[in-house]
């Protein structure tokens, strides 16, 4: 479990409070898994970076760690000599359409997120067979590397102290 505290927050209080509402129910927190943090510094969570910026916006990327993975199963694909480029291709779509599915409601238009250097060892690959050529190499790229359109942070704004299943606060 995280806990995510604002400045003005006391986290022994807060933490006192769940267990006490845990308790209640017959649960309790697991101080080996749980984790204060305050919202400006972020955490991980399911593959996620949340962060409040110093402006006040909500922020959330992909993980460092879970670029990495990503990147490194597309490597492992794209440089396995097994494989022709159609089987290649065949095996990265689902993967990359996965990965940006599963990531396309976090911010996504960075550097570090568009595997576009992926893409382009891949299309060298690709185009390295005989029976390929640019326009064809280009077409398995497509295939391979499906575009998954995204959109941060859709969500209905609430205003106040109110819940969102109270339809006359929606902004």
């Amino acid at each position: 479990m995280v806990i995510v505290l604002r400045p003005e927050d006391n986290a022994k209080e807060i933490l006192e409070r769940i267990n006490q509402f845990l308790a209640d129910r017959g649960m309790n927190i697991s101080e080996k898994k749980t984790k204060i943090t305050a919202a400006t510094d972020g955490f991980n969570f399911l593959g996620w970076n949340f962060k409040v910026q110093n402006n006040g916006k909500f922020r959330c990327i992909p993980s460092v760690d879970n670029v990495k993975a990503i990147r490194k199963k597309i490597k492992a694909i794209v440089n396995c000599s097994n494989y022709g480029s159609k089987e290649k291709a065949n095996l990265l779509a689902p993967k990359v359409r996965g990965w940006r599915n599963y990531h396309r409601f976090c911010k996504m238009d960075g550097s570090r997120n568009s595997l576009y250097h992926i893409q382009r060892r891949a299309f060298k690959v690709f185009n390295r067979e005989t029976r390929n050529n640019r326009h064809s190499s280009k077409q398995l790229l497509d295939k391979a590397f499906p575009a998954v359109s995204y959109s941060e942070n859709k969500f209905v704004n609430v205003k106040g102290n109110k819940t969102p299943k109270d339809v006359s606060t929606v902004v």
